[in-house]
């Protein structure tokens, strides 16, 4: 808000306004600390996000079939037991379970050791998804930058901006019928170096 009023020409407060109806289009949830036991097992998420789409009643066999990598029935017994605890999944009056919240977060400055190990397991399911997918039903790309720390806190934010504008575009598509992990990474190559800095030269 505060940048949309400081903006000084249209093409800014048009980005800026984007970025705000994104952010509040999306109903998202923050995770509290009590459920972080959610981000313990990567298929914790992908059942979850099946349950967006598939109505499941208890057929765990063909729940566990639907996950990819595939897991196991207990697995998937486990992830509806655990999702059921921490109020992530309901059953309705028909016997299905659905989504408590369609968005989920954990907001920003996390730094549980279980969102470390999940970030470590999406990046393990992001390597092995290069081979058992085909190259149409996945994105992968990367860019090498040299960048100032403002340079890059701005792409941080770019990022960011950008997770908001998928969460709203995920609100409001009525007809799912996959589950996707997005992995977003930005780390550095280098060490910094400042003109004059010794380890620069010989």
């Amino acid at each position: 808000m505060v940048l949309f009023n400081q903006a000084k020409n249209h093409q800014d407060k048009k980005r800026y306004f984007e970025k705000m109806m994104a952010f509040k289009e999306a109903k998202v949830k923050t995770v509290s600390a009590a459920q972080y036991e959610f981000y313990d097992k990567w298929y914790y998420t992908a059942v979850r996000e099946v349950l967006n789409f598939y109505p499941f009643k208890g057929d765990y066999p063909e729940l566990a079939k639907l996950v990819t990598p595939v897991i196991t029935p207990s697995e998937a017994r486990q992830a509806i037991e655990l999702l059921e605890r921490l109020n992530l999944i309901a059953r309705n009056d028909d016997g299905i379970y659905t989504l408590t919240d369609t968005l989920i977060t954990t907001g920003y400055g996390v730094q549980a050791v279980c969102i470390n190990n999940h970030i470590l397991n999406s990046l393990t399911l992001a390597e092995t998804a290069i081979d058992r997918f085909k190259r149409e039903e996945r994105n992968f790309s990367w860019v090498a930058l040299s960048i100032s720390q403002d340079g890059y806190k701005k792409i941080v934010e770019e990022l960011r901006a950008s997770r908001r504008k998928m969460m709203s575009i995920v609100d409001q598509d009525q007809n799912p019928d996959r589950a996707y992990l997005f992995n977003f990474q930005v780390f550095p190559l280098s060490r910094p170096y400042k003109k004059g800095d010794s380890r620069g030269s010989k």
